[in-house]
């Protein structure tokens, strides 16, 4: 059941107006509409989608609609949402993320120490929509993206590094929209600015959009359906790693430190259509030994690392 999360930033400066004269955030929620009734529904496992709305609000209204809420539900508070207070983006994506780690551990979805199931996943992508303007929140102003750590129960035990799982995309659209109708000069001021959500994008397997026009809007919509998409979008983060080999060919001698050596990519899960779950057989085991008098497993890493080598090989024709 895949779950879309909508983070939508809800500060004072999403008030602002477009050459079209809607204001930043009805751009906002008006691509939301968009995205599930016009790109997501093209996937056949959009059916069973669930949807999450939460704004970056630090009154305790943050969560708009939670994971039992129903669609009905969603579709009303989502055109109650308005625009006034900060932008503690940071605070926003890190509700989202104990929210949907909750449901995780209720599940046990994340089965710590005992190794990694692939067809044990939920996946998820949040969806991020701000103006990119200064982080602010009621301490002071951020000049990069602070996640200020998980409250949820037993969090002194750490069971992850990062507050993400391998299952989990963030995208984000950043939406640089001028009052003027002069495309040019804003996408000049979007690359003019850094983006504070690309890193979190990119250490996910998602993306980071900087949106300048309606139309770009919708590319970008479509872009992010066609990476959600269950024939592409249904797998895990998982990271290789080359061990070094002494041989007598110089390419596999580690000398020489090629970008496959140590990357990162999707790994592709099969899903069963007519039942909804996911097919594998081979679990990534654990990176260590699990002790039985120890209170807690150690910490391990969203994305797990695979280790591999290169071993060379000759044939003779007969």
């Amino acid at each position: 059941m895949p779950l879309l999360c909508f983070v939508l930033d809800t500060s004072s400066s999403m008030n602002q107006k477009t050459a079209q004269g809607q204001r930043l955030i009805d751009q906002a929620k008006t691509a939301v509409e968009n995205f599930i009734n016009k790109v997501r529904c093209r996937d056949p496992s959009a059916r069973t989608d669930q949807y999450v709305l939460i704004t970056t609000q630090e009154d305790g209204t943050g969560i708009r609609v939670g994971l039992k809420d129903n669609q009905m539900t969603f579709w009303q508070e989502l055109r109650n949402v308005q625009a006034h207070g900060l932008s503690n983006l940071g605070l926003a994506i890190q509700v989202a993320f104990d929210l949907i780690n909750c449901d995780r551990w209720e599940n046990e979805l994340d089965t710590i120490g005992r190794g990694r199931l692939p067809w044990m996943i939920k996946p998820t992508s949040i969806i991020v929509f701000t103006d990119g303007g200064k982080l602010t929140s009621q301490g002071n102003i951020k000049n990069e993206l602070v996640l200020p750590g998980s409250t949820l129960p037993a969090t002194h035990l750490k069971p992850y590094v990062e507050p993400f799982r391998w299952d989990q995309r963030v995208f984000s659209l950043t939406l640089k929209m001028n009052g003027c109708d002069d495309e040019g000069k804003t996408q000049l001021a979007g690359a003019a600015q850094a983006d504070h959500l690309a890193p979190l994008c990119d250490v996910t397997g998602g993306r980071n959009h900087t949106v300048t026009s309606p139309k770009t809007l919708m590319d970008s919509l479509h872009a992010i359906g066609a990476r959600m998409a269950s024939s592409s979008g249904t797998g895990v983060m998982v990271a290789f790693e080359r061990i070094a080999e002494k041989s007598g060919r110089p390419e596999l001698n580690g000398n020489e430190v090629k970008q496959w050596h140590n990357t990162r990519s999707m790994i592709f899960v099969r899903q069963n259509y007519k039942t909804g779950n996911f097919t594998g057989f081979w679990p990534i085991p654990e990176s260590f030994w699990p002790d039985p008098n120890e209170n807690a497993c150690p910490a391990r890493k969203a994305t797990p690392t695979l280790k591999f080598s290169c071993q060379g090989w000759s044939s003779k024709l007969n």
